[in-house]
């Protein structure tokens, strides 16, 4: 298999994982009060994700499924 068919597997493997869930907008808040944005399927990534994104967990304060409309 060359590099670009390599590729090319992984980016179908990644469009059929996306099919399969849902990407929600989360909100979480650090410590010293910054909100901020992610996207994540579900609450177990979304709060591993802003505790990795804010530092530690230590300094993630809550994370909330972000239900605002445009």
């Amino acid at each position: 298999m060359t590099h670009s068919q390599g590729r090319s597997a992984q980016l179908a493997h990644v469009k059929q994982m996306l099919k399969k869930q849902t990407i929600k907008i989360w909100r979480y808040t650090t410590t010293d009060n910054q909100v901020r944005w992610l996207l994540a399927p579900d609450s177990e990534h979304a709060t591993w994700a802003a505790a990795e994104l804010s530092g530690g967990s230590e300094y993630l304060k809550d994370v909330y499924l972000d239900n605002d409309e445009w």
